[in-house]
């Protein structure tokens, strides 16, 4: 038997069953691959991977002190002075030898094929100096190898670069080094760093300031403000990719947030402490606008809609307390009704339209206690009146919740014991819950932006990993691309062909806004053709089977990816197989 052979055979054998890749991890059986790559890239889109405002605490970097012991020595976030808000990462300039260190906790990614990246950040330093020696300074290093070896970024600062030479005596651990030295006085300058030669999976950086063993008179330490990381790279022509847009009007996480006719909607959520602000977003022009803001402030409620209206139920208020209230929104009047409350107080319950009465599900009785609770409400919206429903099978709060063919499917919570990977199935007919119909999460999570997209479940936020997406015809998960900024607790919506999340929490409460977008690829006339000559070797046809199996991406022969979908499945090998051996098709 002949390779070409051989291989067609394994292909055959491997039959109409294959092995579902979700986060590295085999699941369960389902007809295709599912292996995602990007493909070839036509527009571009800008990612912003790290905003931090230090307000009130070093959120995503961390500070250590190599040589000088005392804990003054390490940064932390301070309210003397400030570029933006009312705190700065803050480090003294002390008279000890000293090495400090403002380090980012998590590597960044740089795309290979990013067109543009940079970091900036807003500093004002008053150093020891005596004329023109600067004894005391700082300098700005990166690690593109998880901190085993760090190199200076000063030649690649474009704007607000080194000052001087670190004075070379007096013990300084920078000595000799170029920095940043003197004085900015009172006066906030921006640094902006080019990170294009940095691409990579693994970006690190940090902030070194650099002490002797005395000091003058006029020394005062660092300040260091609103550090942002951003890249611009291509965006696939087809397939899916994340994104970022405009940021939301403020910092917050457990929004209640829906979509309707085309805009996404956000009511209230955490800010410091529960907020009634409320925005919509037009997708079109990018903006966020503001909207009548609730009744009362609000955290972790409900948000669905009928199609005309918006109903927004329970959640926490600022008293850390689950309420029972249910408002109607009228985008047409922005003007609120007060409609009859639940019949048991509740935050962070699960919450759907279907068939003219809206379903609320679990969620949460005690805010500071985390004391959940099984049970389930149906309003019906022509009288205006609630009602109890079976008990789902869980005491259960932050579960994701979704209408779909008449049916009601539920996933994940938080549970007395921890979070939970359960999904669920009701049944208004049977009025009985069932874990039979869809599968289980892959891993156990809870408070997830969610919505349906494109016929599939999309959950976003506290995976392994970031986001996965539930087909409903195959009863599979499968793995999304990693999103740029991983969160919990945001706000989820679909509007104008687009899945979005809005705020969250990752290291702090942030007000990043994140779309997820497919678009269809054309259809390839000879499956497997990895060169476009209008043949399909052997070679070709192992490297469509390394695709598969999730050894090579996608790009490496997008023509074995016959449908467009970003995944390589055994059918589509199968057609590489009849390619190579019939010829292509035309």
């Amino acid at each position: 038997m002949n390779l070409l052979a051989r291989v067609a055979f394994a292909v055959i054998l491997f039959g109409s069953t294959s092995i579902t890749l979700i986060g590295g991890m085999p699941a369960q059986a389902t007809g295709t691959l599912d292996i995602f790559q990007p493909e070839a890239a036509a527009m571009s889109g800008r990612v912003v991977p790290l905003t931090e405002g230090f307000e009130g605490r070093l959120g995503r970097f961390t500070s250590f002190s190599v040589g000088c012991a005392e804990t003054h020595c390490l940064w932390g976030a301070v309210n003397s002075d400030s570029h933006s808000g009312t705190y700065a990462a803050y480090a003294a300039d002390v008279a000890e030898v000293g090495d400090d260190n403002l380090i980012k906790i998590d590597a960044l990614a740089i795309p290979a094929n990013a067109t543009s990246a940079s970091l900036t950040f807003w500093h004002r330093f008053n150093f020891e100096y005596s004329g023109q020696s600067g004894y005391d300074g700082g300098v700005l290093e990166v690690s593109v190898d998880d901190g085993v070896t760090w190199t200076d970024a000063g030649p690649n600062i474009t704007a607000g670069g080194y000052t001087g030479a670190i004075d070379p005596n007096f013990g300084n651990p920078l000595a000799g080094r170029a920095g940043w030295v003197y004085s900015t006085g009172t006066d906030w300058e921006q640094v902006v760093v080019n990170l294009l030669p940095y691409r990579g999976p693994s970006l690190l950086f940090r902030l070194r300031l650099g002490t002797d063993i005395s000091t003058g008179t006029n020394q005062q330490g660092w300040w260091v403000d609103d550090v942002q990381v951003s890249y611009e790279a291509p965006l696939p022509s087809c397939g899916q990719a994340w994104s970022t847009v405009s940021t939301y009007p403020a910092t917050v996480q457990l929004p209640a947030t829906v979509a309707l006719d085309g805009l996404v909607y956000s009511f209230g959520g955490d800010i410091a402490t529960a907020t009634a602000s409320a925005y919509t977003y037009e997708p079109g022009s990018d903006t966020w606008t503001p909207i009548a803001s609730l009744p009362t402030a609000r955290f972790a409620a409900s948000a669905v809609t009928d199609g005309t209206y918006i109903y927004i139920l329970g959640g926490v208020d600022n008293s850390n307390t689950p309420t029972a209230s249910l408002w109607r929104y009228d985008p047409a009047s922005n003007s609120y009704t007060t409609l009859m409350p639940l019949i048991t107080a509740t935050a962070g319950a699960g919450a759907v339209y279907l068939d003219g009465a809206i379903y609320r599900i679990a969620g949460t009785t005690d805010w500071n206690n985390e004391i959940n609770t099984a049970t389930v409400e149906v309003y019906t919206i022509a009288t205006n009146s609630w009602a109890p429903a079976p008990n789902y099978p869980e005491a259960v709060s932050g579960l994701a919740a979704l209408s779909l063919n008449g049916y009601i499917y539920t996933a994940g919570g938080n549970t007395f014991l921890g979070d939970s990977a359960k999904t669920y199935r009701y049944d208004p007919n049977s009025t009985l819950w069932d874990d039979g119909p869809i599968a289980d999460l892959p891993g156990p999570s809870s408070r997830m932006a969610a919505a349906l997209y494109r016929g599939n479940w999309v959950l976003a936020g506290n995976f392994g990993v970031s986001a996965l997406s539930w087909n409903p015809q195959a009863n599979a998960w499968r793995s999304l691309d990693q999103m740029p900024q991983r969160v919990i607790g945001a706000g989820g919506g679909v509007a104008d062909g687009a899945f979005y999340t809005v705020g969250g929490f990752d290291v702090s409460v942030t007000n990043t806004v994140q779309r997820y977008i497919e678009t269809d690829c054309a259809t390839n006339s000879c499956p497997g053709d990895c060169n476009g000559d209008d043949k399909v070797t052997i070679n070709e046809i192992i490297t469509g089977v390394g695709i598969a199996l999730g050894s090579a991406p996608v790009g490496d022969c997008s023509a074995s990816d016959k449908n467009g979908d970003g995944v390589v499945g055994v059918n589509e090998l199968i057609s590489a197989v009849n390619a190579a051996l019939n010829g292509c098709s035309p």
